[in-house]
């Protein structure tokens, strides 16, 4: 018998302020990297999936972004009207 599973891990890439899209305040957004892990007997083996996502801190809504866009928020950009 074989126990396979997956885990997830967050990591903050940077903190941002700028407009939800869904709650509509003007708030702080975590632009996060998220890496699910095959594991196998509680082991991590191998990436399953990666994402990148902007998080708002006031409504917890979470948003897909592309892999350019968050890495111009994590060094320094200006967010754009797609990421708020």
């Amino acid at each position: 018998m074989m126990i396979v599973g997956s885990r997830t891990n967050r990591q903050r890439l940077a903190l941002r302020f700028a407009r939800c899209s869904v709650c509509g305040s003007a708030t702080a957004h975590q632009v996060l990297e998220e890496r699910r892990w095959r594991t196998l007997l509680l082991v991590p083996v191998g990436h399953a999936t990666r994402a990148r996502l902007t998080c708002c801190t006031h409504c917890g809504a979470e948003l897909p972004v592309p892999f350019d866009e968050s890495q111009r928020l994590a060094y320094g950009g200006e967010p754009s009207d797609a990421v708020a």
